[in-house]
């Protein structure tokens, strides 16, 4: 005699699911995890297995628990206790630090130390302390003015008058030339001297160029001295420069008249420094 067994399975998820069924005891189709069909008039009823905690198995084989997400979605495999988002994990945290805080030295809007050189391309701007993209520089004293043939005339003064000032800028690196003619006299003892006042400290040069004779000059002390391009004894400092003596070889009788060629420089690529040059014979 056969024993017939009749079960009824009531499912609640996404769709309402009503599952019928009848068979011998002991039939291999009573299984736990396995997918039931019916036919009937209503339509086709499904119970489909799910995962331990009671909602539908994602199908992950990653070795984590169900997300709980009934999105259609693949679980992503982050036990981060968050939703599944339907995204692969990056295994990152969004909110974690990518910036370290810091500015690389040289770069754009990055710290630049006088001397150190920024990215190329970029110009160190002394008074912010950043490097920064060129920017057109004004310069009055006119280019170029680099050497003792370009450099610009400024006139003439006497011995003893008091001093005259006039305002250049550099651009980067950079120097600029001028020139003075200063008029000896037999009751001045003054001698030649430029003051370069700036934000930073350039460095400053005189040179002279006898009208009759061969020049020779003295340096002070916080002074070393120094050759032009073409070959005028001279002296140069930081900020200033100027000559203790000067002196006219062969121009007996006469006064040590001449040029003065007076330069300011700077060596570091720095951005536009504008500054003033105060000259005196």
């Amino acid at each position: 005699m056969t024993v017939t067994r009749c079960w009824g399975l009531l499912g609640m998820g996404a769709s309402f699911s009503l599952v019928l069924g009848c068979g011998p005891v002991g039939d291999s189709a009573d299984t736990e995890a396995g997918t039931e069909t019916e036919t009937g008039t209503a339509g086709t009823a499904t119970e489909t297995s799910g995962g331990p905690d009671g909602q539908p198995d994602d199908g992950a084989d990653d070795g984590q628990p169900d997300d709980g997400a009934d999105d259609g979605q693949p679980d992503d495999g982050a036990d981060d206790g968050q939703p599944d988002d339907g995204e692969p994990d990056t295994g990152s945290d969004d909110d974690a630090e990518t910036d370290d805080g810091t500015c690389p030295p040289g770069s754009e809007g990055c710290p630049c130390e006088v001397g150190a050189a920024c990215d190329d391309g970029l110009m160190c701007n002394v008074r912010s302390g950043e490097c920064i993209g060129e920017v057109a520089c004004e310069e009055p004293e006119g280019e170029p003015n680099e050497t003792e043939d370009s450099a610009v005339d400024l006139g003439e003064i006497n011995c003893g008058d008091d001093p005259s000032t006039t305002s250049g800028a550099l651009s980067g690196v950079d120097l600029d030339m001028f020139a003075v003619h200063g008029v000896d006299g037999f009751t001045c003892f003054s001698d030649p001297e430029i003051v370069v006042t700036a934000d930073v400290p350039l460095r400053a040069c005189v040179f002279f160029e006898c009208d009759n004779g061969t020049a020779s000059v003295d340096c002070p002390g916080n002074n070393e001295e120094a050759t032009s391009p073409a070959g005028h004894p001279g002296c140069c400092g930081m900020s200033g420069a100027e000559l203790s003596s000067h002196d006219c070889a062969g121009n007996f009788g006469n006064p040590d008249s001449g040029t003065i060629y007076a330069r300011v420089s700077q060596g570091e690529d720095r951005v536009c420094t504008p500054y003033d040059l105060e000259y005196s014979f």
